[in-house]
């Protein structure tokens, strides 16, 4: 398990943040009760990332009633950029559209059409993530 130092390291590498500003506390899409929370832990699992990141899984989302996504992408090499615009950590999706369709929007939450997705490498506990999901999605473990 990575120490906070490195953590901390490699959140400034990716320009990942976690989310409510690495205190533990969540973010808005992480108190929904309609959020998708998939998870790596410790490792990397790029290939879940990828395919999560993209405009039919959030459509399939909505679809079903899930209202955010939250990514929790460890040590992988993979960033979001799909659903989160470059750069980004967080997005805001209005209607089907993907970011490349200009459907996202950093600094306005509020809307009944809204898909929140976010995304961070690593926290001290995802427990409170995982209580807040509606729907977990992870990998097995290693081997």
């Amino acid at each position: 398990m990575p120490d906070a130092e490195e953590a901390e390291g490699s959140r400034a590498r990716r320009g990942a943040v976690v989310p409510g500003g690495g205190d533990g506390g969540e973010s808005g899409a992480a108190r929904d009760s309609r959020n998708v929370f998939v998870t790596v832990g410790t490792t990397s699992f790029d290939a879940l990332i990828e395919a999560m990141d993209c405009a039919s899984v959030v459509a399939t989302l909505r679809a079903k009633g899930y209202t955010s996504l939250t990514l929790q992408i460890g040590r992988g090499l993979y960033l979001p950029r799909n659903i989160v615009p470059p750069g980004a950590s967080r997005a805001v999706l209005r209607g089907g559209g993907s970011v490349g369709e200009g459907a996202a929007d950093e600094d306005n939450d509020e809307g009944r059409d809204e898909f929140v997705v976010e995304y961070f490498d690593f926290k001290p506990s995802l427990e409170q993530s995982m209580r807040w999901a509606a729907l977990v999605v992870s990998h097995a473990g290693a081997g």
